[in-house]
């Protein structure tokens, strides 16, 4: 994957973990109800919490959820920042105690861990380790 700046709905943690599941040859609908990958920026723009909801119906829907002690490098985690109020999102584990993920500040990067609270865990289905 080549390195980006953050844009809502272009390049998102949503996008970032769909595009991870894609590459990984799951096959994923484009469309979650009414919400489409090109509409689901301006959800969030108007209703993050029915925006965050909608996307994690769709991970629930499509992957796995596994205990948080069974993580490995290549699932998807949803995480909160530990220091910080702000909404859940998404990442992949990258494994060595860091995630990949993606911030309007830094764009796509590793990141250690250890600064984010792991909420759930996510398998895609035969995808194995």
């Amino acid at each position: 994957m080549i390195a980006q700046q953050y844009a809502l709905g272009n390049l998102d943690c949503f996008r970032l973990s769909y595009d991870f599941i894609i590459e990984n040859g799951i096959d994923l609908p484009d469309k979650i109800g009414k919400v489409t990958l090109k509409n689901y920026p301006n959800l969030f723009k108007k209703d993050p919490g029915k925006a965050i909801k909608t996307m994690m119906k769709f991970i629930s829907k499509h992957l796995d959820e596994i205990p948080i002690y069974k993580a490995f490098a290549g699932d998807i985690l949803l995480l909160k920042l530990k220091s910080a109020e702000g909404h859940p999102f998404l990442a992949i584990h990258g494994g060595n105690g860091n995630i990949i993920s993606v911030t309007e500040k830094y764009g796509v990067r590793a990141t250690p861990i250890k600064h984010y609270s792991v909420e759930r865990v996510f398998r895609c289905r035969n995808f194995s380790h």
